[in-house]
């Protein structure tokens, strides 16, 4: 959601004044509007972002103590309803993970009507997967009720909990091979309650579409998420999220809520409670990118009601005497983005207003204008296209497999379409929704993989 917001910078600098200009020269001016306070609000975020680049330029990776290694347990929870097109597949590639430690996967089959059940039953006979079959009469109550069901099973196993570490996993979820081994020493520290690692679309060469989760993830989700773990405010997500058992108790007999994003929820309780968060750059959980736009803005829509829900805590994070004013400040902005996207939605009116015959004064670009248009454009280019640039860096600096040429002329302009188009009407879905009262989980199907 953040996309869309830094990608209005766009319409706040280039695109509005020029047409407004045009229309202003057009037309009678029946009336005038100040719309400074859009350029100002505009220009905080995108300074903010910044300064969240420059903080990710300074982030360091934990070191191994000397001596002994430090070898957790790891249980790997795999939440799966209908997940028969990719939970072999899964399973297979965490029971080839390359870990020295103990670690043991355990498959939450949700009510699955397909072969789901059939499928991961195979694997139970190699001793390091578990399944447990939630029955009708409780499934498809959503994400969290199933992470919750999943807690209370790993504690009747009786494990170390101070040394039990819970990483949750998509069904389509594919860790790194040596992910446990990198990811163990964040813990060594007990103060350490959760780590995220990066996610990348493993399927990204598949389409335009995919490639542009992609870089999403990769060239933007990463980026702010270096920058915020120098604040400590780090983002949960819901795939690749590894929390200590100790962290999840403290959260009471129910630690994931009834949240659309109970993994977002899940990271600001857990500040609030003390606990430090982590983010791991050094390994990728990769996933399965949507192959189409329906089913991305129904996920997207998802995601914005889950982060809406999550403002309940805004006065708490403000409140809070246990996080530094930078994770305050850093939680709650995070928060407030998903509203900011809809300042889009303002700028389409303004052109409109502006043929119209509505004038609109803006003091900042006005004096930028007047002092020289070479000046207002630099200003402009720079608030406006300076913050892709430094995602597709840091897209290009984290790519493994390098992108076409056309793409690398292609990749701006149509991620800023595809960022328009996937959070302007997720955002009106998802006020649509909480309006309505409507608060069902609305799962991703899987698409058919190679």
């Amino acid at each position: 959601m953040a996309l869309g917001t830094i990608l209005l910078g766009v319409f706040f600098n280039v695109v509005i004044p020029s047409l407004i200009y045009a229309a202003n020269r057009r037309t009678g001016i029946i009336a005038i509007v100040d719309a400074t306070w859009l350029t100002v609000v505009f220009t905080g975020v995108v300074l903010y972002y910044f300064y969240l680049f420059f903080l990710c330029r300074r982030w360091r990776s934990p070191i191994q103590q000397q001596g002994d290694v430090y070898e957790p347990y790891f249980v790997l929870v795999v939440p799966a309803r209908n997940e028969e097109e990719v939970i072999e597949k899964t399973l297979e590639s965490l029971l080839a993970l390359d870990y020295n430690g103990p670690f043991r996967v355990l498959v939450m089959n949700d009510g699955s009507t397909d072969r789901t059940r059939e499928l991961a039953e195979k694997y139970v006979s190699t001793g390091k997967v578990a399944l447990v079959n939630r029955d009708a009469a409780i499934a498809g109550r959503g994400k969290g009720d199933v992470l919750n069901h999943a807690y209370k099973v790993i504690l009747e196993w009786n494990l170390p909990h101070e040394d039990t570490i819970v990483t949750i996993l998509d069904a389509d979820g594919r860790l790194d091979t040596n992910a446990l081994s990198v990811v163990a020493p964040y813990f060594i520290s007990p103060q350490i309650g959760s780590v995220q690692v990066a996610v990348r679309i493993y399927n990204a060469r598949e389409s335009l579409l995919t490639r542009l989760q992609d870089l999403e993830f990769v060239g933007f989700s990463m980026f702010m998420q270096m920058g915020r773990d120098a604040l400590g405010s780090v983002g949960l997500g819901g795939n690749g999220q590894f929390v200590r058992l100790t962290a999840l108790q403290s959260l009471g007999d129910l630690p994931w809520s009834r949240c659309l994003t109970e993994d977002l929820d899940i990271g600001i309780r857990l500040a609030l409670k003390g606990w430090k968060l982590r983010f791991c750059a050094q390994v990728f959980v990769a996933q399965h990118g949507v192959l189409s736009y329906r089913i991305l803005l129904k996920q997207r829509t998802r995601w914005m009601q889950g982060t809406f829900q999550c403002w309940q805590h805004i006065p708490a994070l403000v409140r809070s005497k246990g996080l530094s004013r930078r994770m305050q400040t850093d939680f709650t902005v995070f928060l407030l983005m998903a509203s900011f996207i809809f300042l889009a939605g303002i700028n389409l009116a303004m052109i409109g207003m502006a043929f119209a015959g509505v004038s609109f004064s803006n003091a900042i670009l006005s004096f930028l204008a007047s002092s020289s248009l070479p000046a207002f454009y630099s200003v402009s280019v720079v608030l406006s296209f300076g913050p892709m640039s430094l995602f597709l860096a840091t897209y290009a600096r984290k790519y493994r497999d390098s992108p076409p040429l056309t793409y690398a002329f292609l990749l701006p302009a149509a991620f800023m379409v595809y960022a328009y188009a996937a959070w302007m009407p997720a955002g009106i879905r998802a006020l649509s929704n909480i309006a309505r009262n409507k608060t069902g989980w609305v799962k991703t199907p899987r698409n058919q993989q190679a």
